[in-house]
């Protein structure tokens, strides 16, 4: 055997014990959405575009088998929404309306 045709062999033999840890990991892998989905709304309760939105939401959640939940932060021309949007955990589960 030539030092070549080890490397190769290691090489193989190292993509394959890679490729076998990593599909237990894929085949656990959540469909989306899982959970309930967070949509935060810088408009108050009862106006226009929260009536809309509502509305959209339920026709969301038929669509997705999961709740879609409108949380409205109104306040400072809608930036709060905005920065609590910015600090949620980027997984798709939280989602802003500006």
């Amino acid at each position: 055997m030539t030092l070549d045709s080890i490397r190769r062999r290691v090489l193989v033999q190292g993509a394959a014990m890679g490729a076998a840890l990593a599909l237990p990991a894929v085949a656990r892998a959540d469909t989306f959405p899982s959970r309930p989905i967070r949509v935060l709304l810088g408009f108050p309760p009862g106006g226009s575009v929260d009536s809309v939105f509502r509305v959209i939401a339920r026709s969301a959640e038929a669509f997705l088998q999961q709740p879609v939940v409108v949380e409205n932060r109104p306040g400072a021309g809608g930036t709060l929404s905005i920065v609590q949007m910015k600090n949620a955990a980027p997984d798709g589960y939280t989602l802003g309306i500006v």
